[in-house]
């Protein structure tokens, strides 16, 4: 796992698009920085509450491939509705370790 940064939840936006809602988490990141093809670990409270990949990512309603630190975004994540002001967005991505005989 190597971890990109975090972003913290300023404020929840429901929007609702043709046949579906989304909820997007409008954060701003705080370290490092946020992929659109990474994995997000939601943390409220210092405890895990969810984990999944980057549904999207924008800046000033573009889709951008990346967030850099102290920039703000919104960011969608799959399965996962129930944002709330103040959760921590961790971004990381897994990498495949390639196995080896001895």
């Amino acid at each position: 796992v190597t971890e990109l940064g975090f972003a913290e939840v300023l404020a929840v936006f429901r929007m609702k698009g043709k046949g579906h809602h989304e909820v997007v988490a409008g954060c701003r990141v705080a370290k490092g920085h946020c992929v659109a093809d990474g994995r997000i670990r939601v943390e409220r409270g210092g405890e895990e509450i969810h984990e999944g990949k980057v549904a999207s990512l924008k800046r000033n309603k573009d889709t951008v491939p990346e967030v850099p630190e102290g920039a703000e975004c919104g960011i969608c994540v799959e399965g996962f509705t129930e944002f709330e002001e103040g959760d921590k967005l961790y971004c990381f991505r897994r990498a495949m370790i390639k196995r080896t005989s001895l």
